[in-house]
């Protein structure tokens, strides 16, 4: 690819100058408000618009911090992504940073900020350790049954919200974040939040996830004085980032002390939290900003993701049919439940649907 192949000239040249002239084209962070397409709480409209104004290689140069490279290219990005697998460098989520930065209990080590905040080896090193338990059917097996019993309960919720024409209320989104906060909980807090019924602590969590994702955008794209003077974004990210933060580190040291009084004999499976707990290298600190960073990165796009998943399904009858008839075939009324066995041979959804779907809705799109 031209993309790919010009990335290559830049790092084989030795000459500044000759660096310069490959450059891709691109406009000054501080011209992006100009452009029609610009709204804070929907980049991807202007990444999108830059893309076609500029190719599928650009640039949004910043006098303050290095350039931000943009590519749009898929084979372009599948090598990018090959090539810094082991040492990513992202320049989002710098407010999200200097909140841990900053941070006046101590909780974070310096050089020590979690997978969102972290770049390089220190970024490999809690990555590398915990991917081991996060990619191992074993441990995500464990997660089945309870997963099975949140998605029979959200069926059942999405009967009762039905009007009578037989529709879901337009903010049915709010409902697939209850839903995906539900799940995410279950695996990074090691417990049921209660969001279905509107628990106190789903309330709390849900609007301080909210307010986190809502102020690190106006952060990241706003007004950026909250570098030298702290802003009411910042002050508010901050706020509710120490409220999660508090709330994930009561529930990791809960696994912990339950750890030490039922020392694991090897005769069940661990959970993820519990696995790395166990895993040497990795501190118990280590942990809770990693169990906190898997809600926040997850909540979004796995209720985005579902919420594309189902248009697409509602769009393509045939192939809703399809995959009906699969998962009829395989697990029957579900009365016994789900089993990871049942799962392995539903070879549609994974193999064919979702592939093609996520080419025309990428998660993070």
């Amino acid at each position: 690819m031209k993309a790919i192949s010009m990335f290559r000239r830049c790092l084989s040249t030795p000459t500044l100058s000759q660096v310069k002239k490959l450059e891709p084209p691109g406009p000054k962070f501080e011209d992006l408000p100009s452009y029609n397409a610009y709204d804070p709480e929907r980049m991807h409209l202007l990444w999108e618009d830059l893309s076609k104004q500029y190719g599928p290689v650009f640039q949004v140069k910043n006098s303050s911090e290095p350039s931000m490279y943009f590519l749009s290219d898929v084979q372009d990005i599948h090598k990018m992504f090959k090539v810094t697998a082991k040492n990513p460098i992202r320049p989002f989520f710098e407010s999200y940073r200097v909140v841990r930065e900053r941070n006046e209990n101590n909780f974070f080590e310096q050089g020590k900020l979690g997978l969102m905040c972290q770049h390089g080896e220190e970024w490999w090193r809690v990555r590398s350790k915990v991917q081991v338990h996060t990619n191992k059917p074993q441990t995500i097996a464990t997660y089945i049954p309870k997963m099975d019993d949140i998605g029979k309960e959200f069926v059942e919720r999405m009967a009762k919200l039905r009007n009578e024409n037989n529709e879901l209320p337009d903010d049915f989104i709010k409902e697939l974040y209850k839903w995906a906060l539900e799940i995410m909980a279950l695996v990074s807090l090691n417990k049921r939040i209660g969001g279905f019924e509107g628990s106190e602590d789903s309330k709390k969590l849900t609007e301080a996830a909210d307010k986190i994702m809502a102020n690190i955008a106006e952060c990241e794209y706003g007004d950026k004085s909250w570098r030298h003077t702290p802003t009411a974004a910042f002050n508010t990210l901050k706020e509710n980032h120490d409220f999660w933060i508090r709330y994930t580190e009561s529930e990791v040291n809960k696994c912990y002390e339950e750890l030490l009084s039922n020392k694991p004999d090897g005769s069940k499976p661990l959970n993820v939290m519990e696995s790395m707990l166990l895993t040497p290298g990795l501190s118990r600190k280590d942990v809770i900003i990693t169990m906190m960073d898997f809600v926040m990165a997850a909540i979004d796009t796995t209720a985005q993701t579902v919420a594309f998943t189902l248009y697409s399904l509602a769009s393509n009858p045939q192939q809703q049919k399809r995959l009906q008839q699969e998962i009829d075939s395989i697990g029957g009324d579900a009365e016994d439940g789900l089993t990871s066995s049942q799962m392995a041979n539903i070879p549609f959804l994974p193999n064919r649907f979702l592939k093609k779907h996520f080419d025309c809705f990428p998660q993070v799109h």
